[in-house]
C-alpha cells in the first residue's frame, strides 16, 4: 500500500510486482538533481538564486523562511530546514518514527529570487508559469500536492492580493501573497512553492496488505527504507523549479552565446533597454 505495486497490477498484469517498484523508483530524481545543479549555476550566472527548505516532518513544523539572509546560508541542518529550533525537533520526530517502525512525511518549500517580470505567459493553458510547476512537482515521486505563494485562502481578497504601490517611478508590493506569479506570468516578486510530501510506503513493522498470488490478506515484508524522504525531496523540488525556470527564461530571451542572453536579461530590469537591434522601448 502507498507503492505502485497493486494500482500497476491492474494495468499491466506482470507477475513479478518488483517491477513496477522499481520502475516508479525515485532513482531518476538522482540525474534530475545533477542536471537542475547546473541549471542552478545558470541561473546565478543571471542573477537568480534558488534554495529549499524542509518546514515539516511528521508532526513538527515551522514558518516559511522570510529575509534574504537565508538563502547563502550553508546547509548546516541535517533535515535542511532553516530554523534551528525546529530542525532539532525533527531530528527527535524521525528517531521516534526509526523506533517504532513508522515513516514520516512533511513539506518543503523552494524559493527562487531575482525572476524578471513578465516570464511566462497565457498564450496557451500549459506555457503559464504556474501550470509548469504543477506538472513538473506533481511528477516528483511521492510529492501529493503543491501550493504557490500564501496557502491561507481564508483571508479576503483585500487581504490576500498584493497591492501595487510606487515610489521613485518603479512599483514595488509589500506583500507576495501571489508567490511570484499572476496570470501564469511572473510578476517580479519572489517565486515561492510548497510541496507535501508524503510518507514513504515501505515500513520496517509492515501493514495490512493481500497477498495476490491466493488473494489472502497478509502483512508486508520489509524490504529496505528511509524513515523519511522529505529533506531528499527538498532538494529535487530545488532542481526542478532550476530547470522549469530557466527553460521559460530561455523561451523568452532567446539563446545563442551565454553573454548575449545575459545581456537580454539584465537589459530587461533597465526602465528603457535596447534590444540589440539598436531600438529603444520605453515601458
Amino acid at each position: 500500500p502507498g507503492h505502485s505495486d497493486y494500482a500497476a497490477w491492474t494495468r499491466y498484469k506482470l507477475n513479478d510486482l518488483a517491477i513496477y517498484a522499481e520502475r516508479s523508483s525515485a532513482r531518476w530524481t538522482a540525474a534530475l538533481t545533477a542536471i537542475g545543479s547546473v541549471a542552478s549555476q545558470i541561473l546565478q550566472e543571471l542573477g537568480i538564486s534558488l534554495c529549499s527548505s524542509v518546514i515539516a516532518i511528521g508532526k513538527v513544523s515551522c514558518e516559511r523562511p522570510t529575509g534574504t539572509e537565508w538563502i547563502s546560508r550553508d546547509r548546516g541542518s541535517p533535515v535542511f530546514c532553516h530554523d534551528e529550533i525546529a530542525y532539532r525537533e525533527m531530528l527527535k520526530e524521525i528517531d521516534t518514527a526509526s523506533e517504532l517502525g513508522e515513516t514520516l512525511g512533511g513539506r518543503f518549500v523552494v524559493i527562487a529570487d531575482g525572476i524578471p517580470a513578465g516570464t511566462g505567459g497565457y498564450g496557451s493553458l500549459f506555457e503559464r508559469l504556474d501550470s509548469r510547476i504543477g506538472k513538473h512537482f506533481m511528477a516528483i515521486p511521492s510529492v501529493k500536492g503543491i501550493f504557490i505563494g500564501n496557502p491561507d485562502v481564508s483571508l479576503r481578497g483585500g487581504e490576500y492580493h498584493d497591492k501595487l504601490y510606487i515610489k521613485d517611478g518603479i512599483v514595488f508590493r509589500q506583500t507576495n501573497n501571489a508567490g511570484g506569479i499572476e496570470g501564469g506570468i511572473s510578476n517580479g516578486e519572489r517565486i515561492v512553492v510548497e510541496a507535501s510530501v508524503k510518507p514513504i510506503p515501505s515500513l520496517r513493522r509492515g501493514i495490512s496488505s493481500v497477498d495476490l498470488s491466493d488473494l489472502n490478506e497478509t502483512k508486508t515484508p520489509y524490504v529496505r527504507s528511509d524513515t523519511t524522504a522529505v529533506p531528499a525531496a527538498a532538494i529535487v523540488g530545488e532542481s526542478m523549479l532550476a530547470l522549469l525556470l530557466l527553460e521559460a527564461i530561455l523561451e523568452r530571451f532567446g539563446n545563442g552565446d551565454f553573454c548575449s542572453i545575459k545581456r537580454r536579461v539584465k537589459d530587461e530590469s533597465i526602465p528603457h533597454w535596447n534590444d540589440g537591434f539598436g531600438e529603444e522601448h520605453d515601458r
